[in-house]
């Protein structure tokens, strides 16, 4: 019989454990759309990242896996790089109309059962290249 992760001095099993502690969802990135488009198959790195044109429309679509898949979850997210400003939406899909030239990290979380916040979890790295910049053969991203 295994017992709790949670302790190493815990002696409830793995079953009753699961049911005793709240499961936080997990979120992850489900597509990305570019001007349009989807960039899902120029995606690349661990994070994952891609770069896009300057001035380019971005649509960042994240889902979230737990056990009660049809819970009404209100999204928070964050572009790092760019402000400190948090966006709040029930929405599971952040839309950014522009963003200057620079690299960002875009930040998601989304409230548990209980009401609270699960911690940020960097859904994607962004970078919107210079006017200009080649995009090195591909339509939208650099190659990693």
């Amino acid at each position: 019989m295994s017992t709790c992760a949670a302790s190493t001095h815990c002696c409830i099993p793995t079953a009753i454990c699961r049911r005793l502690l709240p499961s936080l969802p997990k979120l992850q990135l489900s597509d990305v759309i570019v001007n349009g488009e989807s960039v899902n198959n120029e995606l690349c790195g661990d994070p994952t990242g891609v770069s896009v044109p300057w001035n380019s429309n971005i649509s960042i679509r994240i889902m979230s896996k737990e056990e009660d898949i049809f819970r009404q979850k209100v999204y928070r997210y964050q572009i790092e790089g760019l402000n400190d400003q948090q966006i709040e939406s029930y929405n599971p899909e952040l839309v950014i109309r522009s963003l200057p030239p620079g690299d960002y990290q875009i930040m998601a979380s989304c409230t548990a059962k209980d009401g609270s916040w699960i911690p940020n979890q960097k859904i994607l790295e962004l970078t919107v290249l210079r006017h200009g910049i080649a995009h090195g053969g591909s339509r939208w991203a650099v190659p990693c």
